[in-house]
């Protein structure tokens, strides 16, 4: 009797276990075109990208709540999915879609084999999915130099664009790839080239740009960078490039008052603005604003202003300093005469 108890018992367990590990399985809401990606080599600086296709096939709408690296124990959804955005991911019943992985940031461990695994949790539901990214890593032994030192580009009118190339010659063993990077971007180039550039070993590419002119000084001499994939830190290319412009006219600021006069309760708004405009005929770019003081602090815009163009600049003075205010601005810009002078005065009163 005892050993028909413990054999029921037993079954009993063993049922329950199976039922929970069923229901910690694969559940196939998403139908994916594959669940496992091998993709072989890949650089240590790769910015590659790695989809898995899916259809929602589970007959109802879906919302992912997270996408976590399980093999790392932390939560990519940062780096996927696109192009859904906020904290859930709504999927459609019948939605035809993927999921993408940008490997550069899963990727943190230098050279090796990257074997990771990721779960896919929905919203309401008691289960998860599941996918697999296996692929080796080496770093890039590519290495790339740029043929010409700074490229002297031909005078035109202001307002002209300038076509230029430039050529890079890639020595090393592997094939480097050259990428367009938001934070190097300049506002003045054109990238013509269709990027990510791939270069191969021993191999000369001649990348091509357009310069626009609208915002320069009459004598200016730029440099800007593309990122690569090689071996380091921060690997990129720089590209240097210098001209001059037929000058129409000059700069010139003119502001609304060079002394600006408050009284100010302690704590009050200690702001102080001065208004001025661009009265000349070429962009007013100002380089720097210096405070006598550091109770104030000032603000400037620092983009060209184009001729017409107004604008302000502020001084933020620290109103927890009782007394007379009797402090300093100094404006260097492109103009005539290069630096001008800004007075606030004032007072802070007893709290």
């Amino acid at each position: 009797m005892k050993f028909h108890f413990l054999l029921l018992f037993y079954l009993i367990i063993s049922n329950s276990f199976s039922f929970a590990a069923l229901q910690h399985h694969d559940i196939g809401l998403l139908c994916f075109d594959y669940t496992t990606y091998d993709g072989g080599l890949h650089y240590v600086n790769d910015q590659s990208v790695v989809y898995f296709p899916f259809t929602n096939c589970s007959g109802k709408d879906l919302e992912i709540t997270i996408v976590k690296n399980t093999s790392a124990g932390k939560n990519v959804y940062n780096h996927s999915p696109i192009p859904y955005t906020g904290h859930t991911i709504k999927v459609p019943a019948g939605k035809r879609d993927s999921l993408r992985f940008q490997m550069h940031p899963l990727i943190t461990s230098g050279e090796g084999m990257y074997d990771n695994s990721f779960s896919i949790k929905f919203k309401g539901i008691d289960g998860e999915q599941h996918l697999n990214i296996f692929c080796s890593i080496r770093y890039n032994e590519g290495s790339l130099d740029v043929v010409n030192d700074t490229i002297q580009l031909p005078t035109v009118d202001r307002g002209e664009k300038i076509p230029f190339t430039t050529q890079v010659y890639n020595s090393g063993r592997d094939t480097v790839s050259i990428r367009l990077d938001n934070a190097i971007r300049t506002e003045n180039i054109e990238f013509l080239d269709q990027y990510p550039v791939k270069i191969a070993p021993r191999s000369y590419q001649t990348l091509h740009f357009q310069l626009k002119t609208e915002q320069l000084l009459k004598n200016y001499r730029r440099t800007f960078a593309l990122k690569t994939n090689e071996k380091g830190r921060y690997p990129q290319i720089k590209i240097s490039f210098q001209g001059e412009l037929t000058n129409y006219g000059d700069p010139s600021i003119k502001f609304d008052s060079l002394v600006v006069t408050k009284y100010i309760p302690y704590g009050g708004d200690g702001t102080f603005t001065f208004w001025f405009e661009n009265d000349g005929d070429a962009p007013l770019i100002i380089s720097q604003v210096k405070s006598s003081c550091g109770c104030l602090v000032p603000y400037w815009p620092h983009e060209p202003i184009m001729p017409g163009g107004r604008e302000k600049i502020v001084g933020k003075y620290l109103t927890t300093r009782v007394g007379p205010i009797n402090k300093s601005l100094t404006v260097v810009a492109n103009t005539a005469e290069p630096r001008i002078v800004l007075r606030i005065k004032g007072n802070v009163s007893q709290r």
